[in-house]
């Protein structure tokens, strides 16, 4: 059996090949570390694929196996894509949504209507505003002051659900009687489950009726 097989691994892989039965049983013979490198082609007279087990190690933990070399290639060795990934420590979470605003005061009063949330004092000045919800559980929405131009077809909007359409009819009907604004938008599918509207600062956001989603 010839170790110089060629293997194609991910760079954080090390893999090796231990030979069962052969000094010490848990000599690791032949490392290979990165993309495409070549196993020591170093085998004893008599060797042969029953007699190495190939190992591939992430972060020193053995994930998988094989009994020859020749059997290591790139549909056995975990890849980015695999089930088999390193242990990755997150400590990002989502926050929430933050709509930039010309007329904090008015934004105010019209998302607090709107959502029935609360502002808070926490963080707030004459650019920022948190909007809780009413039962103090937790934010809901950042108000921010912005003199940057509104986007048209925004690449970012929020969602707002409801659940029959009738429900859609009378909340559109609530919110522009708060300042809310009709949008002729040109971007409707045809029998659209959602209504594009703008608030008093042009942001555009939908109000989604959830009975008629294609999700559902």
């Amino acid at each position: 059996m010839s170790w110089g097989a060629t293997v194609s691994v991910a760079p954080q892989l090390v893999v090796g090949c231990r030979r069962a039965g052969k000094q010490d049983p848990g000599e690791v013979v032949g490392l290979v570390v990165g993309q495409g490198q070549a196993l020591p082609d170093d085998t004893e007279e008599g060797d042969h694929p029953g007699e190495c087990q190939v190992l591939v190690a992430v972060d020193q933990r053995v994930v998988t196996g094989a009994t020859s070399c020749m059997d290591l290639d790139s549909s056995s060795v975990p890849g980015p894509s695999a089930s088999v990934k390193r242990s990755v420590q997150v400590m990002l979470r989502l926050g929430f949504a933050v709509v930039g605003v010309l007329d904090m005061p008015r934004a105010v009063a019209f998302w607090t209507a709107a959502l029935d949330l609360v502002p808070t004092e926490e963080w707030q000045s004459e650019h920022w505003t948190t909007l809780n919800y009413a039962d103090g559980s937790r934010r809901a929405l950042g108000l921010q002051y912005s003199e940057s131009p509104v986007e048209a077809h925004p690449r970012i909007h929020l969602d707002l659900f409801v659940d029959t359409t009738a429900e859609q009819q009378a909340e559109v009907e609530r919110l522009v009687a708060l300042g809310a604004q009709t949008l002729d938008w040109d971007s409707y599918p045809d029998n659209p489950d959602f209504v594009v509207l703008a608030d008093p600062d042009g942001n555009a956001f939908c109000v989604v009726d959830l009975s008629r989603s294609s999700s559902t």
